[in-house]
């Protein structure tokens, strides 16, 4: 999970990195953005972009937090609109459109 502890974006690249040097089979199985600049019910200011980025430049897959039903308090995560999950959140937008988006990077594998 990459949130408060990730709130230096040189972190988010050298932490994936020694990860990968490694040999380990990762994944980043959840990450947040900066919302209301840390205010926020996990403290995080992690630049989404900069998860995405490195995750992308490392081959090393990610999931964003949430599709949607988050609690009230953590709402904020929901990458789609709860009562419409075709139409997505600010947060969503960028998850889905941004360059290193799974939408934009990801290969349909071979066999299919």
């Amino acid at each position: 999970m990459i949130y408060a502890n990730y709130n230096d974006s040189s972190k988010i690249g050298s932490e994936l990195q020694a990860i990968k040097d490694k040999g380990l089979a990762v994944i980043v199985g959840e990450f947040g953005y900066n919302y209301n600049n840390g205010n926020n019910s996990l403290g995080t200011t992690v630049n989404p972009y900069e998860v995405m980025m490195q995750s992308q430049e490392k081959g090393i897959s990610y999931l964003a937090w949430s599709w949607t039903g988050n609690n009230s308090e953590n709402a904020w995560l929901a990458l789609v609109n709860s009562s419409d999950w075709k139409t997505p959140t600010a947060w969503g937008n960028t998850v889905l459109n941004d360059a290193n988006s799974s939408k934009n990077t990801s290969k349909t594998a071979s066999v299919y």
